[in-house]
């Protein structure tokens, strides 16, 4: 297709540098690339930075998700300051440590982190918000039966794990 183009006469022309569609280089805010000749190193420093960058935006997305409990109750906090949590500590750790030991958001993860403690209200408002949405989508939504047999079963093995996640930390032993 291309040499019919090139033989009909119809072929683009390269830009002029006077023509430009782009700003210059220097107006552009861009990320560090490798030059054109860059070594294995250079290019993964390169996808570190991005990569780290990203995990950093979404770290910061996971915490106003789970800070916007605040205003939507039934939004769930402890597994999206989880979440956070995960993603910081791919890219921040000052940022893994502060929501670590945040007074306010700090306290699940940090239970969680240590002894896989789920407390039981959290356990109690996570069924129930489960058993909610799925009674809303058999009975007043027009979903296919396939549809709510899986998000049945999705929900019926995330209540499985939440059951069994204990909901106190273990006491420590006694010295007699």
């Amino acid at each position: 297709m291309y040499r019919r183009r090139q033989s009909a006469g119809i072929h683009k022309t390269p830009p002029t540098a006077s023509a430009a569609p782009y700003p210059p280089p220097a107006a552009v805010p861009s990320l560090p690339l490798p030059a054109v000749n860059a070594s294995p190193g250079e290019v993964a420093e390169v996808r570190t930075a991005v990569s780290r960058w990203l995990w950093f935006a979404l770290g910061w997305l996971f915490f106003g998700l789970g800070a916007a409990r605040v205003v939507l109750p039934l939004l769930p906090t402890t597994p999206l300051m989880l979440l956070a949590l995960w993603a910081f500590s791919k890219s921040s750790q000052r940022f893994r440590s502060w929501l670590f030991n945040h007074r306010v958001f700090g306290k699940g993860a940090r239970n969680w982190h240590e002894n896989r403690v789920i407390p039981a209200r959290a356990k109690a408002l996570a069924i129930t918000t489960m058993v909610a949405s799925l009674t809303y989508l058999g009975f007043f939504s027009a979903a296919p039966w396939w549809g709510v047999a899986c998000a049945a079963a999705l929900m019926a093995s995330g209540a499985l794990f939440i059951s069994r996640c204990p909901s106190t930390p273990p006491q420590p032993p006694q010295a007699s």
